[in-house]
Formats: structure tokens, C-alpha cells, sequence
């Protein structure tokens, strides 16, 4: 699966490194819009959990909250203990 959403970073937690050091990070986007569906128009409001490691989670650790950014990645259960989905961000990029 992939997913592209352009969002805003509303929560950041801190940089921690896996057992085996690698850098990871979790955070929040929200995005907001209007879509067209079935010739209606939709106002889209919602948040997703995220997570980067290594470079990307470097690279959004230094992103004040708020920045705009466009996430490419893939989507996945959080964990076996946990039911949520999150966005696995393959690159980060300022909008």
C-alpha cells in the first residue's frame, strides 16, 4: 500500500533509538480539506499517528509544530498489542 497526504505536524514526541540504535520517532498529522465525492462536496478533517526513523525521523524532530509537510508512505498496525493504524513515513518534505 502507499499513501501521500500533505498535513500539519500537531504532536511530536521525543527521539528514541530501537535496541539495535536505530532512530525512530512518533507524531501527529492533521490534515483538513474539501473533496468532491459523488458531486458533493466533503470537508475532511482528521489526524493520523506517524512514524519515521532514522533520517526522516531526524528530519521531522526539527520541524517546529504546525509546519505543513507531505508524507509519502504506507500504512500499518501500530503493533501486535495495539489495534490503531499509523503512517509509516518513507520521506518528509516542507511544503
Amino acid at each position: 500500500n502507499q499513501l501521500c497526504l500533505t498535513a500539519r505536524v500537531v504532536e511530536l514526541y521525543p527521539l528514541r533509538y530501537t535496541p539495535g540504535g536505530v532512530a525512530i520517532v512518533r507524531f501527529k498529522l492533521a490534515h483538513g480539506s474539501e473533496q468532491n465525492e459523488a458531486r458533493a462536496i466533503r470537508q475532511l478533517n482528521m489526524e493520523i499517528a506517524c512514524v519515521a526513523t532514522e533520517k526522516m525521523a531526524r528530519l521531522v524532530c526539527a520541524a517546529p509544530l504546525g509546519t505543513a509537510v507531505r508524507v509519502e508512505g504506507f500504512i500499518a498496525h501500530r503493533g501486535k498489542n495495539h489495534r490503531g493504524i499509523e503512517l509509516h513515513a518513507l520521506n518528509i518534505q516542507f511544503e
